[in-house]
């Protein structure tokens, strides 16, 4: 513990250290780069941090939809390069306890689309049915092997391309292991 407690620390001086050499102009926050490491007094390390690397499926048989949700569409992988272009990233936040458990919280607005789950991969990169910017929460608790918790969720307004109006998607996904089975609903 005490070797993450330094990494943490260590993580933390180098970014107050680089912010100190910086140019007027803000550049933007790497990834992958932790903005905060600090032991909040039990033991746990806490890091806040920017991720633009979020891509999440979900598919819903009963309701024949899936959705696609990501961060930036420059991360994409060169079969889903087809998606509208959408720059954004996720506030996420890490803690990890002294029992070794790790709970991590991203939450932001993310590009969906959503189309015909019958269809599935073959129309990935046909017109969807309803598209858009909404905000995303993810919550993953990670302990031993095989002891992953997780729970993906958006519900809000996008964009119903058949007309134009706003259409409301539900979507739930629990679980980061086995099939992208959840629910994706429009209403």
């Amino acid at each position: 513990m005490l070797v993450k407690r330094f990494l943490g620390l260590t993580t933390a001086l180098v970014v107050f250290t680089a912010c100190g050499e910086t140019p007027t102009t803000p550049e933007p926050l790497d990834s992958e780069l932790l903005t905060v490491a600090a032991d909040p007094g039990n033991g746990a390390i806490v890091s806040h941090f920017s991720n633009d690397r979020l891509l999440l499926l979900t598919r819903d048989f009963e309701s024949d939809l899936f959705s696609v949700h990501y961060t930036d569409s420059d991360n994409l992988p060169p079969f889903l390069s087809c998606l509208p272009e959408f720059h954004g990233a996720m506030r996420s936040s890490t803690v990890e306890t002294p029992n070794e458990k790790e709970h991590d919280v991203d939450s932001g607005e993310v590009f969906v689309v959503v189309n015909r789950n019958s269809g599935f991969p073959g129309n990935t990169c046909d017109q969807p049915l309803a598209e858009g910017t909404i905000r995303l929460h993810v919550a993953v608790t990670r302990g031993p092997p095989g002891a992953t918790v997780a729970s993906f969720s958006s519900n809000g307004f996008i964009t119903d391309n058949s007309d134009g109006s706003d259409v409301r998607l539900h979507h739930l996904r629990k679980g980061v292991s086995g099939p992208p089975e959840g629910t994706v609903q429009l209403r």
